[in-house]
């Protein structure tokens, strides 16, 4: 009962999240570019950079939450343990690295442009390491999830 009520807390928790994100992914983020453009020299020009940096972050958040929220829907239902729910723990696995790679990307473009304070630095860097982090572990839960089925196909043949 108690799994129950956090597996729903958890997708209720998730849908908030993603209903934020998809608020300020359509208004405040091309603010934020705009802003920062017209108000740091380093920046003229570079609005849509910006924009298509933090967009890529905030896309790859909003579907690795979907991926986790239908990974939960799974567990809920007891529907984990077949091809489909080892195909979205890879794409989850996939969405996660991409993240990882896109805060570094981040990263590196402040990085040359000589304007990344050391809390930013910081705060992307241990952004990419959690993602990249979380890629792994799903991978390797996508693995023992791959011997989970197989063990099952496997005791279904002997009964």
């Amino acid at each position: 009962m108690k799994t129950k009520w956090t597996v729903h807390l958890a997708t209720f928790s998730i849908g908030w999240l993603l209903l934020f994100a998809g608020i300020l992914e359509l208004w405040g983020i091309p603010e934020y570019a705009i802003d920062l453009q017209s108000r740091y020299i380093e920046y003229r020009g570079q609005a849509l950079t910006i924009g298509l940096l933090l967009e890529a972050l905030v896309i790859l958040g909003q579907g690795a939450l979907i991926l986790i929220a239908l990974l939960l829907h799974r567990i809920k239902n007891r529907s984990l343990l077949n091809s489909d729910g080892m195909g979205l723990a890879h794409k989850l696995s996939y969405v996660l690295g991409l993240l990882g790679i896109a805060f570094l990307v981040l990263f590196f473009w402040l990085l040359t442009r000589n304007t990344m304070p050391p809390f930013v630095a910081i705060t992307l860097w241990t952004g990419s390491l959690l993602a990249f982090t979380a890629a792994l572990a799903t991978k390797a839960l996508v693995n023992v999830l791959q011997d989970s089925i197989n063990n099952r196909d496997d005791l279904e043949g002997v009964i």
